[in-house]
């Protein structure tokens, strides 16, 4: 039950969003072409992200004490295994 609702939201999100802004298969190509320079910038990415979400007061109560190292390893893996 749970897997069909979220396969129904994420079709609907897709069926949603403006043609310009899904993600293509020239898009893939960029990506593969770029990938050393897009993986060079992961740290000075993943600390713009934090650093924005904890210098923003709304953005910053939405964390615990200590959870930023947590948080910054995910964005990271994910931003790996993304590109």
């Amino acid at each position: 039950m749970k897997r069909e609702k979220l396969r129904e939201i994420a079709r609907q999100a897709i069926e949603d969003m403006a043609q310009e802004a899904r993600f293509r298969p020239e898009d893939h190509q960029v990506l593969l072409k770029h990938k050393d320079r897009l993986l060079a910038l992961t740290d000075e990415l993943v600390k713009a992200f934090y650093d924005t979400l904890f210098t923003t007061p709304n953005t910053r109560k939405v964390f615990h004490e200590g959870e930023r190292p947590e948080r910054e390893k995910t964005l990271r893996d994910w931003w790996r295994r993304t590109i």
